[in-house]
């Protein structure tokens, strides 16, 4: 009834085989798919006793989204075009995570991708992230 109220229902699929591999789930679990896209682009379910893991029981549902997906998916609808390459890799010396990140501010106002490494690392190591993860340009940052 509400899916039809949202006027949404014709775009949901009810699979009662649908099984997700994590033990946490307590009830129904979903899936959310693209036209087209053979993969999902994001899942989760009812999950009651996970969170007494953490120190209070609590009734909860969620779900994740798989933003590389979403993305991938976009691309293959033609709702927007991957050149192939990203702009920007932020790679950084130990001390240079703020530096790092205000960095990626001023790149992204600009209207380029960055992307922060994860941790410090020399500037061999950022390069060789770029180049893995199909960055155009490094920027390293240190003292």
């Amino acid at each position: 009834k509400f899916l039809e109220i949202y006027s949404v229902a014709e775009k949901i699929t009810f699979d009662l085989g649908l099984i997700r591999d994590l033990e946490y789930y307590t009830g129904p679990v979903f899936e959310a798919y693209a036209p087209g896209v053979g993969y999902s682009i994001a899942g989760g379910g009812r999950y009651d006793r996970m969170l007494e893991d953490f120190g209070r029981a609590c009734p909860a549902a969620g779900f994740a989204i798989g933003i590389e997906r979403v993305l991938a998916a976009l691309e293959y609808c033609g709702k927007i075009e991957n050149s192939g390459k990203r702009n920007i890799y932020i790679g950084y010396a130990p001390g240079n995570e703020a530096a790092a990140i205000r960095r990626a501010s001023e790149i992204r106002a600009a209207g380029k991708i960055a992307e922060v490494a994860f941790s410090p690392a020399t500037r061999e190591e950022s390069e060789k992230l770029r180049e893995e993860k199909n960055f155009a340009e490094l920027v390293y940052l240190k003292e």
